[in-house]
């Protein structure tokens, strides 16, 4: 649905997990692992490879990116590298993360802060069948 993934083979996902219309997975050099009953909003931007502000030569740094079980990420995030988004973590619309997310947290805004917990046992499945456009 309009998502790009540059070298797909180096993305992992899980059961049940959806990727919402013109997301952009960016594999080049690393992973991009999505557990299970995972749930990404449309337009959101996940990163794994981005350049050093403070080298000389501009040079290249990244890590792999994960999204743990039942994690939710709104639409119109972005996902900075070497982040990892914990069992049950929400990220809010438009939010940029760029550190890794414990479990169940809930954060926003740029750069994303914890709001609170998520108040979920995490035990339901996704079950979503998108009309392809």
């Amino acid at each position: 649905m309009h998502t790009k993934i540059p070298n797909f083979w180096n993305l992992e996902i899980g059961d049940n997990s959806i990727i919402n219309q013109s997301c952009h997975l960016d594999c080049r050099q690393f992973k991009v692992i999505i557990k299970d009953n995972v749930d990404i909003g449309p337009y959101t931007r996940i990163w794994t490879l981005g350049h050093d502000p403070h080298d000389d030569k501009h040079s290249l740094y990244g890590g792999d990116v994960v999204l743990s079980d039942h994690v939710w990420v709104a639409s119109g995030v972005t996902i900075l590298p070497y982040v990892n988004l914990e069992k049950g973590a929400v990220v809010a619309a438009s939010s940029v993360v760029h550190k890794s997310v414990k479990e169940k947290e809930i954060v926003a805004g740029n750069p994303a802060k914890f709001i609170k917990l998520r108040n979920n046992k995490l035990i339901y499945t996704i079950n979503y069948k998108p009309l392809l456009d």
